[in-house]
């Protein structure tokens, strides 16, 4: 199951599809895609499309969710490509 303090940064309608038993224990890494294309799990090495359609809004609401609401403080890991979660995880910056 994926960990609830992780469901919590999550958009709702990811977080709803990504608590279907399918990933318990399995998922690996979850990609958010902006309108259009369905975000994924991925398992094993395996891409899950999870049919969950994501905003623009939605990916700027999980950004400030994971950032604590301070973007600004967050600046040097952006441009890295990626910010610290709590316990060690890390999420993934990329695009536009």
């Amino acid at each position: 199951m994926i960990p609830e303090n992780i469901l919590r940064l999550l958009p709702e309608s990811v977080a709803l599809a990504a608590k279907n038993e399918t990933f318990a224990g399995k998922a690996e890494e979850i990609r958010l895609r902006l309108e259009g294309r369905s975000s994924m799990v991925l398992c094993g090495g395996e891409e899950v499309n999870i049919g969950a359609e994501v905003t623009e809004k939605d990916l700027n609401e999980t950004l400030l969710r994971v950032c604590g609401g301070s973007l600004h403080s967050f600046g040097d890991f952006i441009a890295k490509g990626w910010l610290p979660l709590p316990g060690g995880g890390r999420v993934g910056v990329c695009g536009r």
